[in-house]
């Protein structure tokens, strides 16, 4: 009886490590993460989240969809998702999962068009804005209380959609997701600059999950010292 229930504890325990981590990631999100040509997960935090996971030696398969959405179901255990691609630190986050050593950093900034009158944040006193929730930029531009309204898209593309429409008057963007898009689109666009230093991005796991943190942050720091993820984020920078 024991033998036997040692063989299926080891069974047990060999189809828990082989299943595949499912990762989350964001849609209309380029050049970071959005959709390619046909239709598959694509950009740089999926192609870094590849290139880790293969060093861990663990199978990866992505889901997809509104970050926010991804965020709701990862903190109240919805469905399968183990971590999140390419997450921006920020506090709320913090408390909530936790965070691999970065792989990279962005920067927020408030896109504007190129022809107006729109220069300084004092001059988006009482317009509407294209928000990027609980970046650098969003939070710096409440606390100049400009009396601003902030409302949320379901991804940056439709930001970008409603800025050339003329329905928005800014978007807060990460600063190669802006010029990617406005460049799609044919938007002549200007920025604002916060003075974002640049937020952290990491691979965001579940509280608890200390094996793969572990496996993770290893992963993470061999192919930096290697140059690998250089390589790769470089890449993508223009």
């Amino acid at each position: 009886m024991r033998v036997r229930m040692a063989v299926l504890a080891a069974l047990a325990s060999s189809w828990v490590a082989a299943a595949p981590f499912v990762c989350g990631v964001a849609d209309g999100y380029p050049p970071y993460q959005y959709r390619d040509a046909q239709g598959q997960p694509a950009g740089l935090d999926v192609d870094v989240a590849r290139l880790v996971f293969a060093r861990v030696g663990h199978e990866l398969h992505f889901t997809q969809d509104n970050f926010d959405e991804l965020t709701s179901r990862m903190a109240f255990h919805v469905g399968r998702l183990d971590g999140l691609c390419g997450a921006e630190l920020s506090v709320e986050r913090a408390r909530r999962f936790v965070f691999s050593q970065p792989y990279f950093a962005r920067r927020s900034l408030v896109f504007v068009p190129a022809q107006g009158s729109l220069r300084t944040l004092a001059d988006l006193k009482g317009k509407v804005i294209a928000g990027d929730r609980q970046s650098f930029a969003e939070e710096a531009l409440k606390a100049q209380q400009l009396s601003v309204r902030i409302m949320q898209t379901g991804s940056k593309a439709a930001s970008f959609e409603l800025l050339a429409a003329g329905k928005v008057a800014a978007v807060i963007a990460p600063e190669e997701v802006g010029r990617y898009l406005a460049g799609a689109r044919g938007v002549a666009v200007r920025t604002i600059d916060t003075g974002d230093p640049g937020t952290p991005v990491s691979i965001v796991l579940h509280r608890g999950d200390a094996a793969t943190l572990r496996a993770v942050n290893d992963a993470i720091d061999a192919l930096g010292r290697e140059g690998k993820l250089g390589e790769l984020i470089r890449r993508y920078q223009h």
